[in-house]
């Protein structure tokens, strides 16, 4: 959403801009990037439910620092034209 509104685009017009698109730019198949984005999801159902007694700063944080390091990652890639060969 945030690269939509930057060039000027209205938040809610899909385009190929989402996780998955960018992890098949990458070079991972469909399979792999939908196993990838399952596994990141799993760590935040994890993480959240060992977090449930924590303060929200700390659930807040560990979130933002996943996201973050994920599309950071991605960004890496991209910049450096990475591309992942996977069997």
């Amino acid at each position: 959403m945030v690269e939509r509104l930057r060039a000027g685009r209205s938040p809610f017009v899909a385009d190929k801009n989402h996780l998955h698109h960018k992890m098949l730019k990458v070079g991972f198949d469909h399979y792999e990037a939908v196993l990838f984005i399952y596994l990141v999801q799993a760590l935040y159902v994890t993480s959240a439910l060992a977090l449930r007694y924590e303060s929200d700063a700390l659930v807040l944080t560990v979130y933002v620092g996943v996201a973050a390091f994920v599309l950071g990652m991605l960004m890496v890639a991209r910049n450096r034209g990475w591309q992942a060969h996977m069997g």
